[in-house]
């Protein structure tokens, strides 16, 4: 007996000894799947000073969720999410930023993280990566 014929005697001898014999291919079994936390930006291209409203999906319930401007390493808000996970709120930028930022969202409980480029002001002005 070859290696093969071995191999699928040992498996069918095994679901037969379980009781799970399939006289065809193997079906896929649901896999218990997580979903990604997720924020969503009412703009990537904000003015100076301007607000950003912010929708956040798939975190923890019920837990608190930090927003920050990573460049500066600034908090602009703290939100709780609700029971379902979703949360949103309006962040209003400081003047004095400009160009390119992060805007980065941490669950504190979770601790699943976003992150979203966002240029402050006008592009043009800002100088290329």
């Amino acid at each position: 007996m070859n290696w093969t014929k071995q191999a699928c005697t040992l498996a069918v001898a095994s679901a037969v000894g379980l009781g799970a014999v399939s006289a065809g291919p193997a079906l896929a079994q649901p896999a218990p799947y997580t979903l990604k936390a997720t924020t969503t930006v009412s703009t990537t291209n904000p003015p100076r000073g301007g607000n950003v409203k912010m929708t956040g999906a798939n975190w923890a319930g019920g837990e608190t969720v930090v927003i920050r401007i990573r460049s500066k390493a600034k908090t602009l808000a703290k939100v709780t999410a609700n029971p379902r996970g979703k949360w949103r709120t309006t962040i209003t930028l400081p003047k004095k930023y400009r160009c390119q930022h992060t805007l980065v969202v941490r669950g504190k409980r979770s601790d699943y993280v976003t992150r979203t480029p966002i240029v402050i002001g006008k592009a043009s002005r800002c100088r290329k990566l």
